[in-house]
């Protein structure tokens, strides 16, 4: 069903715009006029020039040659769409839109979430592109011929989970919740995991259980309440933190302790060895574009380091820091020897 407010709130074309579906007997001029559909979506409705469009294969399309899935697989795996979604976000922001130019809806889950991080982080870009394309979601909904559209208002792909969570400035529901996990209980939900990197050591112990009748009036759908104790050495000096979460999810411990760690896990495998093996903190340029390209210029090095095999930042810069030719290969470009 339609949002009644559609108009209102400004976002009517993307509640009803369907067009241009199915173009498998279509004459050329009208799989022509689905190239800029196609545009429009992929490319977030931003503002394309004439040297900008992917003319071969615009042309292949009218011919009959080139799928439409094919002609939007190649314009999000352009320059185009990587320059301005790719090289200036990072990767959480990347993935989510990905989904809403990909699919056409946001990320049902964390888990979603999860998933595509792990691929953006070993396999690449256009990996991640790929997995959206190649989905079965993919070719349910759009098919081989059809132009994706955001669907989001009235369409599901499933039930969406939630996993949030608990600050203290929410000081009812924080209570509500740190109140059952005083005392010696049974928790249906209890697991524990020790990690020593970057220079800390940390034992994270999770529990968790059934949510109050209390807190499902109020949250609906609630279905488990969630404690996260972090505890450990960093930098030589101990902690103790406890966080809380509560979640519509129903799944097993493990997989529970591995999507609250997820954003201490962006942390660790994206921002910790920006700063601390590319130096991105200790640097303070303020003018022209300078903080622009030097983030770019990272994300390319940290990007082509892994893709080549390096888990290890580290072990990667020193392996290749001296070997120039090898460093140009992996973008595609040979030396030339010099006389």
């Amino acid at each position: 069903m339609p949002l009644a407010n559609a108009a209102y709130l400004g976002i009517e074309r993307r509640t009803n715009n369907r067009v241009n579906e199915n173009w498998m007997s279509a004459s050329s001029d009208d799989k022509a006029s689905v190239i800029p559909a196609g545009y429009q979506q992929v490319l977030g409705n931003q503002y394309l020039i004439a040297s900008e469009r992917l003319e071969d294969p615009e042309s292949l399309l009218k011919r009959g040659n080139l799928s439409v899935r094919k002609l939007v697989r190649q314009v999000a795996k352009s320059g185009l769409y990587r320059m301005r979604f790719f090289e200036c976000s990072n990767p959480c922001r990347f993935i989510e839109l990905n989904f809403e130019h990909l699919l056409g809806h946001a990320p049902q889950n964390t888990a979603e979430m999860l998933h595509h991080f792990t691929i953006l982080q070993e396999q690449g870009s256009d990996a991640e592109i790929d997995s959206y394309l190649d989905s079965a979601e993919y070719q349910d909904r759009f098919g081989e011929e059809g132009v994706a559209y955001l669907h989001g208002w009235h369409h599901s792909v499933g039930q969406q989970d939630l996993l949030l969570t608990v600050k203290k400035n929410q000081r009812r529901l924080y209570r509500q919740i740190a109140s059952q996990f005083r005392g010696h209980r049974h928790f249906p939900f209890e697991i524990s995991d020790f990690d020593a990197s970057n220079g800390r050591q940390v034992r994270w112990t999770l529990r968790a259980s059934n949510a109050t009748g209390a807190i499902r009036e109020r949250w609906a759908g609630a279905s488990w309440i969630i404690e996260l104790v972090s505890t450990g050495r960093r930098d030589g000096k101990p902690f103790h933190n406890i966080h809380i979460f509560i979640t519509t999810l129903r799944t097993s411990p493990k997989a529970l302790l591995r999507l609250v760690r997820q954003p201490w896990a962006i942390e660790n495998q994206w921002h910790w060895p920006r700063d601390t093996k590319l130096g991105e903190d200790a640097h303070r340029y303020s003018k022209h574009n300078g903080v622009q390209m030097l983030a770019l210029l990272r994300t390319l090095a940290l990007n082509l380091l892994r893709c080549n095999g390096f888990r290890s930042i580290r072990a990667g810069l020193m392996a290749v820091a001296h070997d120039i030719s090898r460093m140009l290969g992996w973008v595609g470009i040979r030396a030339t020897e010099t006389g």
